[in-house]
């Protein structure tokens, strides 16, 4: 249980089974990790960050320790005390037997509903059972198979991945109508079996699941992991933005619901506010009212974007969400070159960390891996220029028609960008000239970004203002960047 020499164990299986539900590893089922940017050393003119766009464009990243995860419930929500949800008892061989006749339905021949409530309900009660989550956290005497939790899940999850066809809509309609008559009682249960039943539902890709996820997302006595995967789940029911979602039921209340989230909540872990960044621009809503002038909802990832304080992994997606967003023409004053020059001082932030990283004489190489890391902002700034070529008008080079502003940013950042990542390759003699390259790179950005200060520093008339730099003034200009 927590606190003995097992616990940190339990988390680390935890953080792994959620990212491979989620797709984050190669190995995991339907989604593929975002680029490593170690195996591309150039990115030529007009490429976007990643040339073959994966379904999630950022791993889901979650702490090994508990203490780097601070759910403020965490102690209650790990106390193996929840009830069980019943469920049909099964033989292996019979539970597998059926599993086989899921995946049959599943791809679209036939449908028996009473062998899908078996199948749910037996797999539902198994995310509950106090001696498969004992058995996970490595409690002793536990005696049960440590990975009940994660092959529940997976024969619950293994069904929606199944491409979605026309043959079989009957089945993944009843599937998810089966998995969501156990929302009430298991997420109000323990933290495990919330994430794992988070894990499957996700992925659903459906518009049903999307009010669920909206509740979610606006309960304040949901945990962390449950609002990172609601957001999850409506980037997916959205396949990323090139879906539209309706608007008055789903794509407004949920983008309403994840701007009052990130506003209200801005301690809440880098992972979490990602997510949520990364749904509000699948979303692509930018304000509620498209009548009333503003753009209020995509101020809040503005604000963001703008504010020194957040991470700049955060910020870069903010950037990213804003430049999927589709803006009414009655927004006044729409000022999206802003945007980009905010962009620009991400990466001098994420050009910082690099070019701060030592360069140990006994092993040169040893930082590289985290240049790696903080070459992620830079690539995820760049896909707020590019866009998506099946998302119509994302992009800020679309929406600012290619102003001479945001060009000028995104070519320094493209060059930042290349530069750092041609230095997490390098290997002996040749790092130091790698990293004086990012140098360059990264004060020809700086110095470019404090010779071309927009002269209004207004997101859209009567919204949120960033504090722009003297002009003219490269100390002033430099802060902006960390």
């Amino acid at each position: 249980m927590p606190g003995s020499r097992e616990s940190g164990r339990w988390w680390w299986r935890v953080g792994l089974v959620i990212a491979v539900g989620l797709g984050v590893f190669p190995a995991g089922i339907g989604q593929v990790r975002a680029q490593d940017p170690a195996r591309k050393s150039e990115l030529p003119e007009g490429e976007s960050a990643s040339s073959s766009r994966p379904e999630s464009a950022g791993p889901i990243e979650l702490p090994v320790d508990p203490v780097l995860w601070p759910e403020p419930r965490r102690a209650e929500l790990l106390r193996n005390e929840y009830p069980e949800i019943s469920g049909p008892i099964m033989s292996v061989r019979d539970r597998d037997t059926l599993a086989a006749r899921i995946a049959e339905m599943a791809q679209g021949r036939g449908l028996d509903r009473a062998e899908v409530k078996r199948h749910v309900d037996h797999n539902v009660s198994e995310l509950t059972r106090r001696a498969n989550i004992a058995a996970m956290l490595g409690s002793e005497g536990a005696g049960r198979n440590p990975r009940a939790l994660d092959e529940a899940a997976n024969r619950l999850l293994a069904p929606l991945l199944e491409p979605s066809t026309p043959a079989n809509q009957s089945f993944r309609r009843e599937y998810v109508a089966r998995l969501l008559d156990h929302q009430q009682q298991i997420l109000r249960g323990h933290l495990l079996s919330r994430a794992f039943y988070m894990v499957v539902l996700s992925r659903a890709g459906i518009p049903e699941v999307v009010p669920l996820m909206i509740e979610l997302i606006r309960d304040p006595e949901q945990p962390y992991t449950v609002k990172l995967l609601a957001a999850v789940g409506l980037t997916t029911a959205s396949d990323q933005g090139r879906r539209p979602l309706d608007a008055n039921t789903q794509a407004v209340p949920a983008a309403r619901a994840l701007a009052q989230f990130l506003r209200s909540v801005p301690d809440a872990p880098w992972p979490v506010q990602i997510r949520c960044l990364e749904a509000l621009g699948s979303l692509r809503v930018a304000t509620e009212n498209p009548l009333s002038g503003g753009a209020e909802i995509a101020g809040v990832a503005f604000e963001i974007l703008a504010n020194p304080a957040y991470e700049p992994l955060v910020r870069a997606w903010a950037g990213r969400a804003l430049s999927r967003l589709v803006y009414p023409t009655q927004v006044r004053g729409l000022n999206l070159d802003l945007v980009a020059y905010e962009l620009g001082w991400v990466a001098v932030a994420a050009g910082e960390k690099i070019v701060s990283l030592p360069i140990p004489e006994s092993a040169p190489t040893k930082n590289l891996l985290l240049v790696s890391r903080w070459v992620e902002p830079l690539l995820r700034a760049l896909e707020a220029f590019v866009g998506d070529e099946q998302i119509r008008g994302s992009g800020l080079n679309a929406l600012t028609g290619g102003s001479a502003l945001t060009r000028g940013v995104e070519q320094r950042i493209r060059a930042l960008a290349s530069a750092a990542i041609r230095y997490s390759q390098s290997a002996g003699a040749q790092v130091r000239l790698a990293r004086v390259d990012v140098e360059a790179a990264l004060e020809e950005l700086r110095t470019y970004l404090t010779n071309n200060r927009p002269e209004n520093a207004e997101f859209y008339a009567g919204g949120p203002v960033a504090e722009l730099p003297a002009a003219g003034s490269s100390a002033a200009g430099a802060s902006r960047g960390r």
